[in-house]
C-alpha cells in the first residue's frame, strides 16, 4: 500500500492539494486499472486501460501510466499517457501526456496541455510545471483571466497548497 500511496503524490504536489506532511495524513488512495504489471526487477509498475487514481484530495484518469521507482520504493518519476486528466478542488488539468520527476519536482504536461481554475486558463503545446519553486511555463501560451471587479487578486495556478498560504 506505502507504494500506491507515494505513487499518488504526483497528483497531489502538481495540483497543489497538500504538502508531504499533510499527505501522510490521507485516508486511502487507490489506483485502478484493467491491468497492472509490476516489474520487481527493474522497479516500474506500468497500469493499463482505464487507469484511475481516487484519493480524498485529488482524482486522476489516463489511458496508461508507468511508474519508475528507486529501490527504496520512492517514485522517481510518472509518465501518464492518453486523456490525462486531473481534478481537485476547482481546479483541473488536461493534455495527452503528463510527466512526473519527483528529483526536479518538474510536471512536463505535452499534447493539448491545459490548466484550468475557475474560469481561469492556462493552455498550451507544452507546459511545465516547477514546483519547487512555484513557477510555469508555457509553450506557445494562451492565458484567460477573468477580472473580478473591485477584488484585488493574484494570478491562477498558484501551485503552493492552500493549507500552507499565509493568511493576511
Amino acid at each position: 500500500m506505502k507504494r500506491i500511496s507515494t505513487v499518488s503524490l504526483l497528483a497531489l504536489l502538481w495540483l497543489g492539494a497538500v504538502g508531504a506532511a499533510r499527505a501522510a495524513e490521507l485516508s486511502r488512495t487507490v489506483i485502478t486499472s484493467d491491468h497492472l504489471n509490476f516489474d520487481y526487477e527493474r522497479m516500474i509498475a506500468t497500469f493499463e486501460g482505464n487507469v484511475s487514481i481516487e484519493d480524498p484530495d485529488v482524482r486522476m484518469t489516463a489511458d496508461r501510466m508507468l511508474m519508475f521507482f528507486e529501490g527504496t520504493n520512492q517514485v522517481r518519476s510518472v509518465t501518464a499517457t492518453g486523456n490525462v486528466h486531473f481534478w481537485q478542488d476547482d481546479r483541473s488539468a488536461t493534455c495527452k501526456r503528463a510527466i512526473y520527476v519527483s528529483r526536479s519536482g518538474e510536471v512536463i504536461l505535452t499534447g493539448e496541455a491545459k490548466l484550468t481554475q475557475g474560469r481561469d486558463s492556462v493552455a498550451g503545446d507544452e507546459i511545465t510545471v516547477h514546483l519547487y519553486d512555484n513557477s510555469m511555463k508555457v509553450t506557445p501560451a494562451r492565458l484567460v483571466i477573468f477580472a473580478e471587479k473591485g477584488k484585488s487578486r493574484s494570478l491562477p495556478f498558484d501551485a503552493k497548497p492552500k493549507s500552507n498560504r499565509a493568511t493576511p
